[in-house]
C-alpha cells in the first residue's frame, strides 16, 4: 500500500513539474525518475519476500504436526485394546465350563446305582429242606405224621419268615439265573404214598405252598384198584393221582429209584440193600445198572404225565460217586440225602453247589423249636 502510494505522489508530482516547466523536459524527469526509481525498487523487493516467507512456513508446520500426531496415538491404542479382551474371555469361560460339569455327574450316577444292585443278590444262601413221608389222619411215627400236624409245619415257616420253593428254582438260582426270595426253603415227600393224594394235595392248595413228592416207580398202584382203606397198609398212589398231583401248580413229582429201594434183587441173584454199588461190581457194571434203573424209573412217570426229570432222592440217603455221574449224565440238577448234619449253602452260579443236599426227617415228635433251629443253622 505504501507503494502504491508513493508510486502515486511521484506520478502526479512529475506531471505537475513537466506542465510547470517545459523548457527543461528531457533533464528533469529523467535524473528524478532514476532516483526515485532505484529506491522504490527496494520496497518491490521487500514486499516480495515478505509473502513468499509467510505462506512458505505456515503449510509446512501444519502438516508435519498433523501426521506425526495421528499415526503415535491410533495404533495405540487399537492394538493394545483388542488382544488383551479377546484371550482373557475365551479361554476362561470355556476350559472352566466343560471339565467341571462332565466328571461331577458321571461318577455320582455309577456310584449310586452299583451298590443298590449288589446287595439284593446274595453271593451264596443257605437251603434247609424238611423230608416227610407218609401223612395219616391219626398220630404216627418215625416215618408219619399227622394231617394236622402236617399243615401246622406248614404254616409255621412263612409265619417264621421263610419262604417254600421247587427245586427247579434252586437250580437255576446255582446256575447263575434267577435270584431267590429271603430265607428259601424246600419241602419233600417221600416213597409216593396214596396219603399224599388225599391229605397233601389239599393242604397245600390251601395254603398255596409247593412240595416235591420222590415216587419209588416200581410200586404205583395199578390202575382199577383202590388204595387200601387201613392207612396202616401204606398204600401207593396210582398213575392216575401221580397225573393230578403234577398238573397242581404246588406239586412236583420226581424219581425215588424204581427198584434199588430197600432189599431187592432185581438186577441179579445178589441181594442189594441200596442204591449203593456190591462189592462185586466194578464202575462200568454198576453204572450199567443205575443207569437201566433209572430209564425204568422215567418211563414210569412219563406213563403218569410226568416229563421233567431233574430231580433225584437217594433212598435212606444212600448215594455213590459213581450214581452221580450217571445222573449228571441223565441230566439231573439236583439230588437229595437224608444227611440232617449237612448244611446246604448254595452258591450262585456254581451248580454243584445243589448235589447232595441234606435234609431233617419231620414227624409228629419234632417240636417247633428243634424246627427251628434247624432252619437257623447257617453256613460255616
Amino acid at each position: 500500500m505504501r507503494f502504491l502510494k508513493w508510486l502515486t505522489i511521484l506520478v502526479l508530482a512529475g506531471t505537475f513539474l513537466a506542465g510547470c516547466a517545459p523548457n527543461r523536459p528531457a533533464e528533469a524527469p529523467s535524473v528524478e525518475l532514476g532516483e526515485i526509481a532505484k529506491p522504490e525498487e527496494k520496497p518491490k523487493g521487500e514486499m516480495k519476500e515478505e509473502p513468499k516467507e509467510e505462506p512458505k512456513e505456515e503449510p509446512k508446520e501444519e502438516p508435519k504436526e498433523e501426521l506425526k500426531e495421528e499415526p503415535k496415538e491410533e495404533p495405540k491404542e487399537e492394538p493394545k485394546e483388542e488382544p488383551k479382551e479377546e484371550p482373557k474371555e475365551e479361554p476362561k469361560e470355556e476350559p472352566k465350563e466343560e471339565p467341571k460339569e462332565e466328571p461331577k455327574e458321571e461318577p455320582k450316577e455309577e456310584t449310586k446305582e452299583e451298590p443298590k444292585e449288589e446287595p439284593k443278590p446274595p453271593a451264596e444262601v443257605v437251603v434247609p429242606i424238611l423230608m416227610f413221608h407218609d401223612v395219616k389222619k391219626t398220630a404216627g411215627g418215625t416215618w408219619s405224621i399227622s394231617a394236622e400236624n402236617f399243615e401246622k409245619t406248614l404254616k409255621f415257616l412263612p409265619e417264621k419268615g421263610y419262604t417254600p420253593i421247587l427245586f427247579d428254582q434252586l437250580a437255576d438260582y446255582a446256575a447263575g439265573g434267577c435270584d431267590l426270595p429271603e430265607n428259601p426253603v424246600c419241602i419233600t415227600l417221600d416213597d409216593g404214598y396214596h396219603s399224599n393224594y388225599k391229605y397233601v394235595l389239599p393242604i397245600v392248595t390251601r395254603l398255596e405252598i409247593p412240595v416235591t413228592v420222590f415216587m419209588v416207580c416200581n410200586t404205583v398202584r395199578e390202575a382199577g384198584t383202590e388204595a387200601d382203606a387201613d392207612e396202616r397198609a401204606l398204600s401207593k398212589m396210582s398213575a392216575y393221582e401221580l397225573a393230578v398231583m403234577e398238573g397242581s401248580p404246588y406239586v412236583q413229582i420226581q424219581s425215588h429209584t424204581y427198584a434199588l429201594h430197600g432189599k431187592n434183587k432185581s438186577y441179579g441173584e445178589e441181594e442189594r440193600t441200596s442204591v449203593l454199588p456190591l462189592a462185586s461190581e466194578d464202575r462200568e457194571t454198576y453204572r450199567k445198572i443205575f443207569a437201566e434203573d433209572c430209564a425204568l424209573a422215567e418211563d414210569v412217570l412219563r406213563e403218569s404225565g410226568v416229563f421233567k426229570h431233574t430231580v433225584f432222592s437217594y433212598p435212606n440217603g444212600r448215594a455213590h460217586a459213581w450214581s452221580e455221574e450217571v445222573l449228571k449224565e441223565r441230566g439231573y440238577r439236583v439230588t437229595l440225602t437224608t444227611d440232617y448234619s449237612r448244611v446246604n449253602l448254595v452258591k450262585k452260579g456254581v451248580p454243584s453247589s445243589v448235589y447232595l443236599l441234606g435234609r431233617m426227617n419231620v414227624n409228629d415228635s419234632t417240636s417247633q423249636e428243634e424246627l427251628l433251629r434247624y432252619l437257623e443253622r447257617k453256613g460255616a
